[in-house]
């Protein structure tokens, strides 16, 4: 509930951001109004929402039990592989803030649901083997904060930012758990992020957008039936890019459609052994590749 309220300010903030951006940026040698029409920041004022499929693979490594337990699985084997074709939508608000500083600011939600193949075993020991399909569902919030940089007369901009990034995954592994039935299990990652955006006009009505983000991750955890785990800390990135087309322009609005594709490779390290029913238990460490393909719709305001 409190991720969903400090979405709804960040969105007043963005409209609000919207609004002021309106007025003139002269001293800064900024596109007014009157001339912005075809300029870049008609894409950085903006809605976007959009509907796409988050292709994903999950793996997990063994890595060393503590003395005096089995070593059921090779250190640095693979434990379990998952494969998912996730649809799913989004929407994502950005502005500048202010006419006299080019201040950036973007708030974004998004969802992808379905279910994944599994196939692999629990990191117990003894190990519990699985082998079955189960849900899994990504539910991401995100704000960005940077400073727009004006290049060609408005028909490109670099946008230098840093940005957090809060993200639940659950997914519910059907089979035996240890006599006690389905493992649901429920992540909650946490991204402080590093990056550059670009914006492009190639054309009068084509223009391309462009992000690389560096992934600091921090403070990340797992629960299922067993318990808690605080996973180790590793870092990621994110590479996107936009292609997009004007197909509606007034005065004040422009619309365009747009295909979009994001990259994101990220890494956790294991967590801590813990004791369980007689044994332990840990949260391996894990790598995580994410190929998402979006259609959507921009709305940009002159």
């Amino acid at each position: 509930m409190k991720k969903i309220l400090f979405l709804v300010i960040s969105i007043m903030v963005m409209f609000g951001s919207v609004n002021v951006y309106a007025q003139t940026m002269s001293k800064y040698g900024y596109p007014t109004s009157s001339s912005k029409q075809s300029s870049v920041y008609s894409l950085i004022d903006s809605v976007s929402i959009f509907y796409g499929t988050d292709y994903q693979h999950y793996a997990e490594k063994a890595s060393a039990v503590p003395s005096g337990y089995l070593q059921s699985s090779p250190v640095g084997s693979t434990l379990d592989n998952e494969a998912a074709s996730l649809p799913g939508y989004g929407i994502k608000l950005s502005g500048i803030v202010s006419p006299n500083i080019p201040v950036y600011l973007s708030a974004n939600f998004s969802t992808y649901a379905g279910n994944s193949d599994y196939t692999g075993a629990l990191q117990t020991t003894p190990p519990t083997p699985i082998e079955s399909t189960d849900g899994s569902q990504y539910v991401n919030y995100g704000i960005t904060a940077g400073y727009a940089f004006n290049l060609s007369n408005g028909r490109a901009a670099i946008i230098p930012n840093v940005g957090y990034e809060w993200i639940e995954w659950n997914r519910n592994v059907k089979g035996i758990f240890i006599g006690t039935g389905d493992n649901v299990e429920h992540y909650e990652f946490n991204h402080y992020s590093i990056g550059i955006k670009g914006y492009y006009f190639l054309t009068h009505k084509f223009w391309l957008e462009g992000d690389y983000n560096y992934l600091i991750n921090n403070n990340n955890k797992m629960t299922n039936n067993l318990g808690t785990a605080n996973l180790g800390n590793k870092n990621g990135y994110e590479l996107g890019a936009k292609i997009g087309y004007v197909a509606y322009q007034t005065s004040n609005i422009q619309i365009s459609p747009y295909v979009g594709i994001n990259y994101i490779q990220n890494q956790e390290g294991q967590s801590p052994w813990m004791p369980t029913n007689g044994g332990i238990w840990q949260e391996p460490s894990d790598q995580s590749n994410q190929l998402i393909f979006n259609l959507g719709i921009k709305i940009g305001f002159n």
